[in-house]
């Protein structure tokens, strides 16, 4: 009975965290869709390159802990993401300027 709720308790903390990580994602593709169709292509492609830096820092951080299931996940849709991180170095690091729209980033 006892592991019963412990796992009704992991599921929702599983569900709160996919929903929190979902909604942080629909809110930064919002703004990239804002900044796209005002035609700031520019800081839409900053905007990006912040973002994947974001998440390569992660992935790297995670060096020699993620699970043989998390890895093989990794490896079969990207298989030189595992080697490439131990050699990723952060473009921005800890601090960057979001990307604003300007008339010099609108698509001419």
């Amino acid at each position: 009975m006892g592991m019963r709720s412990n796992l009704h308790e992991l599921a929702i903390v599983l569900d709160d965290t996919q929903a929190e990580l979902a909604f942080n994602r629909l809110l930064e593709e919002r703004k990239l869709e804002s900044l796209l169709s005002k035609g700031c292509t520019a800081a839409a492609l900053e905007k990006t390159r912040i973002s994947i830096d974001q998440d390569m820092t992660l992935l790297a951080s995670f060096e020699g802990k993620l699970s043989p299931g998390a890895a093989k996940y990794i490896n079969d849709r990207e298989p030189t993401l595992l080697s490439a991180l131990k050699e990723f170095k952060s473009k921005y690091g800890n601090s960057w300027t979001e990307p604003e729209c300007s008339t010099k980033s609108k698509k001419k």
